[in-house]
C-alpha cells in the first residue's frame, strides 16, 4: 500500500485523483481461480471483502451491500448458473438493490435477426424456439420477480429493452399475425399513457405496470440515478455528444461510473464495466472472447468491487 506521492502536473493530479488503498486477492480453487478488488479507507484502514468488515481490531459481519449491478441478463439467453450464483451474491451480501441490464433480450424480433429466414424457420418448427413476443416478455419478468427479497429490481434502460419499442415501430403486423394482438395493444398502452402525461414510456415497462407488477423500478434514459457517489443510470451503449459509448469515454465524465453492455469486464480509473450474466455464446459473437460472467459490487462503505462467476461451475467464491 503505497502514499499519496505525485507530482503537480496535469498527469499527477489525474493519478492523485484515482488512487487507492487497495490490493487484489486471488483465492486459488480446485478449477480455477477467483480474484476480488480490495479497496480500503483511505483515513481508518478498514476495508469488506464480501460480507466481512476487516478493521484494526478485528473482523467482523459487513453491513449490508447498497447494491450489486449484474451483468448484462439477456433473460432468453441467461447462463442458469450464473445468474443463480447472481441471486447467492444478492443474498449473502444482504443487498439492498439489484440492478438489470439488458435484461430483456428481445431475441424473439430483434432487429438484428427479424429478416434472417434461417433463424424464423427454426422459431417455427423448433421445440425449443419461441416464435411468442409475450413468452419471451413473462419469462424476463419472472427472471426481475425471483430476485431475492432483501433487494429491490431497478431496470436500466438498456438497448435491448428498447429493441421491444423498435419493433413497434417497424413492424406490419399484417405479416406477423401471432404477435398482432400484443403490437396494437401496446400501441394503445402507450398513446394513452402519452396523453395522460405528455411523455412517451418505454414498451417493457407499461408492459410490466399495466400487467400488475409493482416491484421494479425503471430508470429512464435521461433519468439521473446515483447510489452513494457513483452514477448507476448509464448502460453504456451511448457515449458523449453523441458518439458510442466506450469505458474509457465514461472514465473521462470525472465521475465514478457502472455501466454495462460490452460484456467484456473492465476497471478503467472510475468506469467499472460489469460483464454477461446470458450465455458467453449470443449466437452472433465470435469466439474466442473476452466476454465473463462478473457483477459489480457496492459495499456499505461506497467501495466497488467486481466479483466474476465460473462458467462451469458458477462458482463465485471458495
Amino acid at each position: 500500500c503505497t502514499i499519496l506521492n505525485y507530482t503537480t502536473s496535469k498527469a499527477g493530479k489525474k493519478a492523485a485523483a484515482h488512487h487507492v488503498f487497495g490490493a487484489t486477492l486471488v483465492e486459488i480453487a480446485k478449477k480455477g481461480f477467483h480474484i476480488r478488488q480490495i479497496n480500503g479507507d483511505s483515513t481508518e484502514g478498514t476495508f469488506i471483502d464480501l460480507n466481512w468488515l476487516y478493521t484494526p481490531d478485528g473482523k467482523f459481519p459487513a453491513p449490508a451491500a447498497e447494491a450489486l449491478v449484474l451483468g448484462d441478463v439477456h433473460a432468453e439467453k441467461v447462463e442458469d448458473k450464473a445468474l443463480q450464483a447472481s441471486f447467492e451474491m444478492i443474498e449473502e451480501l444482504q443487498c439492498k438493490r439489484a440492478l438489470y441490464h439488458d435484461v430483456l433480450d428481445f431475441d424473439v424480433r430483434n432487429h438484428h435477426s427479424i429478416n434472417d429466414f434461417c433463424d424464423r424457420y427454426e422459431r417455427l418448427f423448433s421445440d425449443e424456439a419461441s416464435d411468442v413476443v409475450e413468452e419471451e416478455i413473462h419469462n424476463t419478468i419472472d427472471i426481475i420477480e425471483s430476485t431475492p427479497d432483501c433487494a429491490d429490481p431497478i431496470i436500466v434502460q438498456s438497448n435491448h429493452d428498447e429493441a421491444f419499442d423498435r419493433w413497434l415501430a417497424t413492424a406490419n403486423p399484417k405479416e406477423d399475425p401471432i404477435n398482432a394482438l400484443l403490437f396494437h395493444k401496446m400501441w394503445v398502452s402507450k398513446l394513452e399513457h402519452y396523453h395522460k402525461t405528455g411523455k412517451w414510456a418505454t414498451a417493457f415497462s407499461l408492459y410490466y405496470k399495466e400487467n400488475g407488477y409493482t416491484r421494479a423500478r425503471f430508470i429512464d434514459r435521461e433519468e439521473s440515478y446515483s447510489i452513494m457517489d457513483i452514477v448507476c443510470g448509464y448502460h453504456g451503449d451511448k457515449g458523449i455528444n453523441g458518439s458510442r459509448g466506450t469505458p474509457h469515454s465514461y472514465a473521462k465524465l470525472g465521475v465514478k461510473t457502472i455501466v454495462g453492455h460490452r460484456h467484456t469486464p473492465s476497471i478503467i480509473d472510475g468506469c467499472y464495466t460489469v460483464g454477461v450474466i446470458g450465455k458467453l455464446d449470443q449466437g452472433y459473437n465470435d469466439l474466442p472472447s473476452s466476454w465473463a460472467h462478473a457483477n459489480c459490487v457496492i459495499y456499505a462503505n461506497g467501495k466497488r468491487c467486481m466479483i466474476f462467476i465460473q462458467p462451469d461451475t458458477g462458482e463465485w467464491k471458495l
